[in-house]
């Protein structure tokens, strides 16, 4: 018995061997590899093209930021503007109501005074008058007569000092 392990290859052994390994190679590259390959190859295409989408949406973003802050600016230009409008027709609007006001407060207060003075110079009239009545009756009860000119004239003589 030889135990040369060389001796005891056959060749059809071998090269069935490698026919097998050879059809397995195909077999696994036709049937795993290149569809692997393949899945592989169209995943990378579709994380390149969500890449380049979300490069776009973070471009899209940006400018979209820079309009906002561009847009928050003019408005608040605007409502400052407004603000200030709002504030001038506010103080112009109570001016000319505080000046109409005062207008007519100054012209109620000439019209009280003038009812004052007419008043006033219808009191004196008659405090002239029954005054001037009063000093001739006292006069005619004491003296039995008066003078009424000069009656007229004592009391609006007294008048005259005590009024002015």
């Amino acid at each position: 018995m030889d135990l040369n392990p060389l001796n005891q290859l056959n060749p059809y052994v071998i090269v069935s061997v490698m026919i097998v390994f050879s059809v397995t190679g195909v077999l696994l590259r036709k049937l795993f590899f290149l569809p692997y390959i393949e899945v592989m190859e169209r995943r990378a295409q579709r994380l390149e093209a969500a890449d380049a989408m979300f490069e776009e949406a973070e471009r899209i973003v940006v400018e979209a930021e820079a309009e906002a802050a561009e847009g928050t600016t003019r408005a608040r230009e605007k409502v400052d503007l407004l603000l200030r409008e709002t504030r001038e027709k506010t103080e112009t609007y109570r001016r000319e109501t505080v000046d109409a006001a005062m207008a007519e407060v100054a012209t109620l207060l000439e019209q009280g005074r003038s009812r004052i003075a007419e008043a006033r110079e219808n009191e004196m009239t008659s405090l002239r008058t029954q005054a001037v009545e009063c000093v001739n009756l006292a006069c005619s009860k004491l003296m039995g007569s008066s003078d009424e000119e000069s009656t007229t004239a004592a009391v609006d003589k007294l008048l005259a000092r005590r009024v002015h």
